[in-house]
């Protein structure tokens, strides 16, 4: 069982927020709370269509992987794992937020019954985050899924012992 999105999508969207707060306000941060919106409310398919527009505009250089990594909540929202995947490996390509991109790519890969490369990508993301129940948590899941019993123990409690609750 997957831990909640919901709890580390609000942190992402709280430091995105505090991110673009220290920043110069763009054209394109207007649109990008808008998109925000519609991705809490679950509007999946107006975000994306608002995402390709600003994607074909060619002017988004400071947030190119905003864009990308936005594309790949929005489709993981429709269960669309295969186009999730390929935004967020697009959106991981500029190496900002990475460990959170890492871990999305481990959980769309687990959805759709890859746990094998979802290991190797929680694996990556604890080299940013070791301490990080969730990615342990969701490691622990993968390991027992294939099997591998005493290294999903360790992960589990590592999980555990981060986050008690």
């Amino acid at each position: 069982m997957f831990i909640s999105d919901f709890e580390k999508y609000k942190t992402e969207i709280r430091d995105l927020n505090l991110t673009q707060k220290k920043q110069k306000p763009s054209a394109h941060s207007s649109s990008l709370q808008v998109i925000v919106s519609l991705l809490k409310n679950k509007k999946y398919v107006e975000a994306i269509a608002i995402l390709e527009e600003l994607k074909k505009k060619g002017d988004i250089k400071n947030v190119h992987h905003q864009i990308y990594h936005f594309l790949g909540d929005a489709f993981a929202g429709l269960e669309n794992y295969e186009s999730a995947i390929v935004n967020y490996s697009k959106a991981l390509k500029t190496r900002i937020l990475e460990e959170i991109l890492l871990t999305k790519l481990a959980i769309q890969h687990q959805k759709n019954g890859k746990d094998e490369l979802a290991v190797k990508f929680y694996q990556r993301a604890l080299k940013f985050k070791p301490d990080s129940a969730f990615i342990h948590n969701n490691l622990g899941t993968a390991l027992l899924n294939l099997g591998f019993n005493l290294k999903a123990k360790a992960s589990l409690e590592k999980a555990l012992n981060f986050n008690p609750k």
